[in-house]
């Protein structure tokens, strides 16, 4: 197993346990795709399955932090920048 310098044990355990989580809801995801639609998704489809699956396994986020979040990315400015006259 290699090690990445600088990163702790536990931070990488973590996030492989995430993607093991991400793996298993993605599958339950795609089965119930298959189901449904009578074939496999495509690839804008599987990309669509992925990006529920890692929110479905995500930890909740308080309303503050997305606001955070979502200031940092600019979105917020500008939505203001809109309504500014």
């Amino acid at each position: 197993m290699m090690e990445i310098a600088g990163v702790d044990q536990e931070l990488i355990d973590w996030s492989s346990t995430r993607r093991q989580r991400i793996g298993d809801v993605l599958e339950g995801l795609t089965y119930k795709y298959a189901e449904k639609h009578g074939r496999l998704p495509g690839e804008r489809g599987r990309a669509g399955l992925d990006w529920w699956a890692a929110r479905d396994t995500s930890r909740e986020r308080s309303p503050r932090a997305r606001w955070s979040s979502c200031a940092r990315g600019g979105r917020v400015r500008g939505w203001l920048s809109r309504f500014r006259t």
